[in-house]
């Protein structure tokens, strides 16, 4: 709560923040309550070193006392018990009207909304409170405060608003904001400047919802036509609040009728949970439309303790009241809040697949899914079939598959597809064996390489949405693609694109978003670079093997930009939303849009460090290490008596020096280096630097620093480098000399042994030998002898060969039985063996003779050629 805003002179006022700054609120005095709204934005921005003033604007939000509520008129705070002269009437974000009632202050013209009627007029409304616009409305209760909002107009003087009203907030809030178009068949999130015609809007709406003509179409919000020629700030529209796209000649538009404005928190159609649906997730921040206690719910059907699984899979134990139209779950049986709700006739309800053979669970799906919209399936389990049969009553009727089907239900329809979709499903399920990339990032990344490197504007400029969606039917058929008959390079880039925007859960998870967020948010670069390689490499292995493989094509892409005109800043900027996104939270509009707008810059940052520090989070390139530096703010002579050790000797330096801080100790003792010595120092006699200056120079909070500052860090930052380089020229004079003194010594060396005699003699003789005619010839000679020796060596192993085939051929003769020798013919071819193996035995010595001089000559000869090969 705020300071007592009827003293605000005395306290100051509570100023609301943007999301993502450094806080979220905080009291502000200002000196003059009287200057213009204009100028308190200056003060403010000026106050917390915000650049750019003239892109933020005021919004007041304060509560009614119900003193000035006159429900008999049917205007709220119109009468003349108002807090102020300025009251805050006509507008759109407060809570909704009924289907009769109209928007608008007095006549409904003044305020840019068509139609008569005021807000509020039915005195049967139940008006609640919104999370994301932060509206406190009232029942008929008429002791319930209202909560206000306006935006407040530059020109006007502060003082003009009721800053004595209770709970006043003014939250200062950028010009652009991110706002929802619904058409009945998408969800469209547009970036819309408040202060300029909707007109202008509606050329944006026409691109993004593919319109023929936009004459005939309008922007409704609550159930009535908004101006266009007038702007969001003068017509006082909550821009958390979605908004309505009609097409008055189109019979399928979407009917006004269909929808149900739920009350502060959107709408919703069918009562179904597709936007700002009243079905909820565990443990998510819920709004007012489960205000509902658990003991004030009297004789439910069915009540009793089920498992619910929540938004991590994990099942919650709940307390479950089922009525004949809502089943409600909670913490506990005395919870004042309900966990969650849903409408059981506007949900499938059918069997899910269990695990175990005694578990049952029920799966409740959306009967009307809305594209673009975030669909939350419910999961319930029960212990065994008997449970599941004591809560099997109306209005719980479990559907077969067939009856699913037939009431026009998406679910099975994209379960039986889930097997041949690669569009829209879980990346883990579109790949194939051991290939951890899916082929359709495969098959756009190799098409890109070989065809589209050098195309001005790759990834920057859309392709046809008719060809993507023909090649995205293809993958989610089932066909075999061949992308390279494709002839618009920007289609297939688009198709990339495409499937890396559709995947249900971000290449970066959900579950991680907040971690990236945060770590890119880090201004120390080593720090921000280890901390978004830890988070890398603690995805899944597909999601971790796709981006990697991504990143590196992506570099390569900036590579080309000489030709493509596509640098790293714009890839990122191109890439980064399809990387990581947050989970939509179907029940806060107003916090989901300033979380985008405000995390926007980040996440383009963080793909720019994924595309340029590529090498230091997917390899193991050494990270650099930032220096801390510090000053000396006291001399410290320390004690250098020489008798300490090299680990524990003392730092000396003289005041105002500046020290590199290599250890920060717990016990009050730092190490460091000055001039190239190392070693301790207190560390109360040296003040911390900030950032190495030029690192400094890159952060984002560096943005708001004077130039004079700049130029100051600037100017240490060279001063740091000229005594690096300084040192340096140090070092390389020292091992100049000692270069300059070993190159002396070699010389000395070498003149001593050139005067050697022993060696001048032996020079002599070498050089000599090589003059010699006859000696040149040795080796020449040594060739030719080597040639002979294995002509010889052939010739005795012939003649070997031939012993043994002689021999066989006498055996073979010899044990012939046809061929019948005299004793005498048997004599003489006896002995005629009998001298040729004698003849042979001789040869053989010899051969062996042969080899053994051989060998002692083959060395001899191999040491003479290399002596005269010198």
């Amino acid at each position: 709560m705020a300071a007592p805003s009827s003293n605000y002179q005395l306290y100051g006022l509570k100023i609301g923040f943007p999301p993502g700054g450094l806080m979220r609120n905080k009291q502000m005095k200002f000196n003059d309550y009287g200057i213009t709204i204009k100028e308190a934005i200056q003060i403010i921005t000026n106050k917390q070193g915000m650049q750019n003033p003239d892109s933020y604007t005021l919004q007041i939000t304060y509560s009614d006392e119900p003193s000035t509520i006159n429900t008999s008129s049917g205007n709220i705070g119109s009468n003349n018990n108002s807090i102020s002269n300025t009251p805050l009437t006509g507008s759109i974000g407060m809570g909704p009207p009924p289907p009769s009632a109209s928007i608008g202050g007095g006549g409904g013209g003044d305020n840019g909304i068509t139609n008569s009627g005021n807000i509020g007029s039915s005195s049967n409304s139940d008006l609640k409170k919104s999370t994301s616009s932060g509206i406190v409305n009232v029942n008929n209760n008429s002791n319930a405060p209202i909560r206000r909002l306006k935006w407040m107009d530059d020109n006007e003087k502060l003082i003009s608003y009721p800053l004595s009203a209770h709970d006043v907030v003014i939250e200062l809030k950028k010009k652009y904001q991110l706002i929802k178009v619904y058409d009945g068949k998408q969800t469209m999130n547009l970036i819309v400047d408040i202060t300029k015609p909707l007109s202008d809007l509606m050329d944006l709406v026409s691109c993004k919802f593919k319109l023929r003509s936009t004459s005939d179409c309008k922007l409704f919000t609550y159930g009535k036509e908004i101006n266009l020629n007038s702007n969001i700030k003068n017509l006082n529209i909550d821009t958390s609040l979605p908004f309505i796209l009609r097409d008055n000649n189109d019979p399928n538009s979407l009917s006004l009728e269909s929808i149900q404005w739920d009350n502060g928190n959107g709408f919703f159609v069918g009562g179904n949970g597709g936007i700002g649906g009243i079905g909820s997730d565990d443990d998510d921040d819920i709004n007012n439309n489960l205000s509902v206690p658990a003991k004030s719910i009297i004789n439910p059907v069915r009540e009793g303790y089920l498992k619910k699984q929540d938004k991590k899979k994990s099942w919650k134990t709940r307390y479950f009241k089922l009525t004949d139209k809502y089943l409600y779950w909670y913490k506990s049986p005395t919870a004042i809040k309900a966990s969650g709700m849903i409408i059981c006739k506007d949900y499938h309800i059918k069997l899910a697949p269990s695990t175990h053979s005694k578990e049952v669970k029920l799966e409740f799906t959306p009967k009307h899914m809305i594209a673009g919209a975030t669909t939350i399936i419910h999961y319930i389990r029960f212990e065994n079939e008997q449970e599941l049969k004591q809560w099997t009553v109306l209005p719980i009727v479990i559907e077969s598959s067939n009856d699913s089907g037939s009431n026009n239900s998406q679910t099975s329809g994209n379960q039986s597809m889930i097997g041949k979709k690669v569009f829209g499903v879980p990346i883990e399920k579109t790949v194939n064996g051991n290939n951890e990339i899916p082929a359709v990032v495969l098959q756009t990344i190799d098409y890109i390489e070989k065809k589209a490197m050098d195309i001005v504007g790759i990834f920057r400029l859309s392709g046809s949405v008719l060809t993507i969606e023909q090649w995205k039917a293809k993958y989610d058929k089932g066909e075999k693609v061949d992308l390279f008959q494709e002839v618009d390079p920007h289609a297939v880039a688009g198709l990339l694109k495409l499937y890396l925007r559709e995947l249900p859960d971000p290449l970066l998870t959900y579950e991680k978003y907040d971690n990236f967020i945060a770590a890119q948010s880090i201004d120390d670069f080593p720090s921000r670079i280890k901390l978004i390689k830890h988070l890398v490499k603690s995805l899944p292995p597909v999601n971790y093997a796709v981006l990697s493989y991504l990143m590196a094509f992506v570099a390569k892409v900036a590579t080309h930009s000489a030709a493509n005109k596509m640098q790293v800043h714009n890839l990122s900027t191109v890439f980064g939303p399809n990387l990581i996104k947050d989970r939509q939270d179907s029940g806060d509009y107003g916090n989901n849009v300033q979380v985008l707008v405000e995390d926007t810059p980040i996440i383009n940052a963080l793909a720019l460090s994924l595309i340029r520090d590529y090498q230091y989070i997917f390899t193991d390139k050494e990270i650099p290490e930032q220096k801390i530096l510090a000053k000396a703010l006291y001399e410290y002579a320390g004690n250098d008596d020489g008798t300490t050790s090299e680990d524990d000797k003392d730092l000396l330096f003289p005041k105002g020096a500046t020290i590199k801080v290599t250890q920060q100790g717990t016990d009050g003792w730092w190490t460091g280096e000055y001039q190239g010595k190392q070693g301790k120092f207190p560390a109360s006699y040296v003040e911390l630097l900030p950032h190495s200056p030029s690192t400094l120079l890159r952060t984002k909070s560096n943005s708001n620093l004077t130039k004079k500052k700049k130029f100051m860090l600037e100017m240490e930052s060279t001063k740091t480098k000229n005594q690096e380089i300084d040192k340096n020229i140090k070092q390389l004079e020292i091992t100049k000399k000692e270069l300059e003194s070993t190159i002396n010594d070699l010389e000395n060396e070498k003149a001593t042994l050139e005067n050697d005699p022993t060696i001048k003699a032996m020079m002599n003789l070498i050089a000599n030998a090589k003059i010699n005619k006859d000696i040149a010839m040795i080796p020449k000679n040594i060739d030719v002898l080597f040639q002979k020796f294995e002509e010889y060596k052939a010739s005795h192993e012939a003649l070997a060969t031939t012993k043994t085939t002689l021999i066989d051929e006498y055996e073979q003769f010899n044990n012939n039985p046809k061929k019948r020798l005299d004793t005498k013919e048997k004599e003489q071819i006896q002995q005629k063996y009998d001298n040729l193996s004698i003849i042979i035995d001789k040869s053989q010595k010899i051969r062996s003779k042969s080899i053994n001089s051989k060998k002692i000559i083959n060395d001899d000869l191999v040491e003479l050629k290399k002596i005269f090969s010198l």
